[in-house]
């Protein structure tokens, strides 16, 4: 025990003081009971990690008489976060082949898809070495997923265009530009009526504008007369609307090397123009029809456009414009024509 003296004495000594200047409030009062004490009992109190037993006594006891004043709200426990460790990719075709028939979601098949484009892109090109029939077809007996959802494609189609040194073109966003365009042709060609309404639904709105294009084609190319809309058509399921399914389409014969069919030919060189893609010189007539619809995509831009800002201020006049208010007297009408004839 120590005396009431003492510790008044160590409050008043001026080194004490001094000393508790520097200090932060759980040392002054360790240092305290220590002087108070006579041993360095108070000091010796620490935990592994350097901190002071009576000093964690004291922060929780403060901490536990600030929340009995103002309790907080009950806190519910926070979610475990899941740690997902992605398995790695396989390494080859056959490893692939398991893995992706063996997925339960879409995100999982999309996820090793990318991870093996490469291998598929050896795969196609060792058939199309080995001169193989039936390319496509081998292909999807190996990866019945792309029947399904032949956006799957996607991912091979990037890939192979890479490694082709050609440019990704987007067919679909091509496509969905020049839709009014489109339209305009159409209806100057005489192939939609100028007062036809057309559909409200998106979707229905591009399958209609692809239609009309498959129709324009004959009216420029006037030698094939073939391009129909029934040739388009090939057995997959497409998620999106008419533009995907036309983007799955083209991705599909790129990622194989199809040759373009040749009653439909006009119409793919049509669409690689329209894209940007300039594999091969098209027809002079293909040309004829990318210009109308430029021109007229072009045309209906600059309706959009607002007019260009006057270059004078509010309330000042140009000087080649008479003001309202002027006095000076309007002209005199022009004579009207007399019409004379001749008499024989």
């Amino acid at each position: 025990m120590f005396e009431f003296g003492n510790v008044r004495k160590i409050f008043t000594d001026p080194h004490y003081v001094d000393k508790a200047i520097h200090c932060t409030k759980f040392e002054i009062t360790v240092n305290f009971l220590a002087d108070a004490t006579g041993n360095d009992w108070f000091r010796n109190l620490k935990t592994t990690d350097g901190t002071n037993l009576l000093g964690n006594a004291l922060k929780k006891r403060r901490r536990n008489h600030r929340e009995s004043l103002n309790p907080r709200d009950p806190l519910t426990p926070a979610k475990k976060r899941k740690v997902v460790i992605e398995p790695p990719a396989p390494e080859d075709l056959d490893a692939a082949v398991v893995d992706i028939a063996s997925c339960t979601s879409l995100k999982e098949t999309r996820r090793i898809i990318a991870h093996t484009t490469a291998l598929r892109f050896a795969y196609i090109k060792s058939m199309e070495s080995e001169d193989a029939s039936q390319i496509p077809e081998n292909f999807i007996k190996k990866f019945p997923c792309y029947l399904s959802d032949a956006s799957l494609l996607h991912e091979d189609y990037h890939y192979n265009m890479l490694q082709r040194g050609l440019p990704v073109a987007d067919f679909s966003a091509a496509f969905k530009k020049l839709v009014p365009a489109i339209y305009a042709v159409a209806v100057a060609k005489h192939i939609q009526p100028p007062d036809s309404i057309r559909p409200t639904e998106e979707d229905d709105d591009y399958w209609l504008a692809c239609k009309l294009l498959i129709q324009l084609v004959p009216k420029y190319c006037r030698r094939n007369k073939n391009c129909q809309l029934d040739r388009l058509f090939v057995e997959a399921w497409v998620l999106g609307t008419s533009p995907n399914a036309l983007q799955s389409l083209m991705e599909l014969i790129f990622v194989f090397d199809l040759a373009y069919p040749v009653e439909m030919k006009p119409f793919f060189l049509c669409l690689e123009k329209m894209a940007g893609l300039e594999l091969k010189r098209p027809f002079t007539s293909l040309l004829d029809l990318y210009n109308d619809l430029m021109n007229k995509s072009n045309a209906s831009d600059e309706e959009v456009l607002p007019p260009p800002p006057s270059d004078t201020a509010p309330g000042i006049q140009p000087e080649n414009l008479e003001p309202q208010n002027s006095l000076r007297p309007p002209p005199p009408p022009e004579p009207a024509e007399v019409e004379t004839f001749e008499t024989v």
